[in-house]
């Protein structure tokens, strides 16, 4: 009896505690080599134009904005008029935006749905946990609802399974995915 008290004591505590959750660093970038971008039949968000106008000259799909960045994204979304009067983002166009980006790509209809159903929250996208925590402001919200609709729409679009480097891409998701929103 007593030892059964204690297991169920463990476990409670277990269960309740607020460790850390240590996301391996290879969960935020895709395998060295690969494009999700061409693993999902698709192109980014914003054309090579749009992000040369905002200073993005470096197109890699694997390079990752620094904290102190904020700015980019924000550019792109104030040049699509995706922002507020008050440099907020808007929610309505913003999803009407990926909408209409989904039309040409119908094969990521749904998971582009499922990206803004996760992410597209007035409460911000869900928490993330590792170098984007969305408790703390050492990222901009930019940043944080981008990687979040770019993560939901990769892990739920259907990847092209004939290269050995979007298998590789695919095998990394799975295991990933759980570190990343681990309360959706």
């Amino acid at each position: 009896m007593i030892t059964s008290a204690f297991i169920l004591l463990t476990v409670v505590q277990a269960i309740s505690s607020d460790e850390e959750i240590v996301v391996p660093k290879h969960c935020f970038d895709p395998p060295p080599g690969v494009n999700p971008f061409a693993c999902c039949h698709m192109n980014g968000w914003f054309e090579p134009e749009e992000l040369s106008k905002c200073g993005i000259t470096d197109l890699d799909p694997n390079r990752r904005l620094e904290s102190n960045e904020c700015y980019y994204p924000a550019c792109l979304l104030k040049n699509r008029r995706l922002l507020n009067e008050d440099s907020t983002l808007n929610y309505e166009r913003m999803g009407a935006y990926l909408d209409n980006w989904g039309k040409y790509y119908p094969h990521l209809g749904e998971a582009t749905q499922i990206a803004k159903r996760a992410c597209l929250r007035p409460e911000g996208p869900p928490k993330l946990y590792g170098p984007l925590d969305i408790e703390t402001n050492d990222h901009c919200f930019f940043d944080k609802m981008f990687f979040c609709l770019r993560s939901y729409v990769l892990w739920n679009c259907k990847l092209n399974e004939a290269t050995q480097s979007c298998m590789t891409m695919k095998a990394n998701m799975e295991e990933c995915r759980p570190y990343l929103f681990p309360d959706l």
